[in-house]
């Protein structure tokens, strides 16, 4: 090697190597911090890190994910898109992203990327499920339906695709058949509050269906589950205001 060339690489090593390990070091903090749920102390060993120039694909999604906990969906997006702009390929960060938006019910632009992501990333299972969750929430149970079929013949015994089955064929007043998918899909997770949620919602409604038909039998039937699934998933996850409301409603129920 060129005495020079060879000078200048000595200069450099060191010169950049304790940026690097400066970097690795704020970086591995700021995960202790993440993992620990300090996450306004993650994100500001993250901003150390920024300040002097280590800005990386793995920092950003961290500050994302930390700003995403504590709620702030503005600078949460705003780490997730410079994340993305280094690794545009990552779907993990896309799907994150999307989530974020739907989480938020900023729907029209979960629509937005999520419809961007299935035209680049079509047999990304994950981007699938997401597109046709905003579907639903954006009001289109059928085409939302068509997807989730498709991801069923996937991977049909997935329960979180049954999950969302159920609520398509709940929200098309197809209450039957929302109720298979959804006793298949707590018998695959038992121990998921939103599952016995949806489907505690799915047997109160065929309760007062048969309830208003003069059907007693099946009134009662329908009523027993529904305070069963309801008790079940308030057990898993009493601080869930939507599962507490309903289960104040469910339980008040007699025939």
């Amino acid at each position: 090697m060129n005495f020079y060339k060879f000078r200048n690489f000595i200069v450099l090593t060191f010169i950049f190597t304790p940026i690097v390990l400066f970097a690795d070091a704020e970086y591995d903090s700021a995960v202790k911090k993440f993992k620990n749920q300090d996450y306004k102390g993650a994100i500001e060993q993250i901003r150390q890190l920024h300040d002097t120039g280590g800005s990386t694909f793995e920092s950003h999604t961290l500050c994302a994910h930390a700003y995403s906990k504590l709620g702030d969906f503005e600078s949460s997006s705003a780490h997730f898109f410079e994340a993305l702009k280094k690794k545009p390929e990552n779907t993990r960060v896309r799907a994150d992203l999307i989530r974020l938006y739907l989480n938020h019910n900023k729907t029209k632009g979960a629509l937005e990327l999520s419809t961007d992501a299935i035209e680049k990333f079509t047999d990304d299972p994950e981007i699938q499920f997401l597109y046709a969750t905003t579907l639903l929430r954006r009001g289109k149970p059928k085409t939302a339906l068509s997807r989730v079929e498709k991801l069923k013949s996937l991977a049909p015994n997935d329960a979180n695709i049954l999950n969302l089955e159920g609520k398509i064929y709940y929200s098309l007043g197809i209450y039957d058949k929302a109720d298979v998918s959804l006793k298949w899909a707590s018998a695959l997770d038992q121990s998921s509050p939103s599952i016995l949620n949806n489907l505690a919602l799915v047997q109160e409604r065929l309760f007062l269906i048969h309830k208003k038909n003069k059907n007693s039998k099946l009134a009662s039937e329908n009523l027993k589950e529904s305070k069963e699934s309801i008790k079940k998933a308030l057990s898993l996850d009493a601080k869930d205001s939507s599962i507490s409301k309903n289960a104040e409603r469910i339980l008040n129920y007699s025939i």
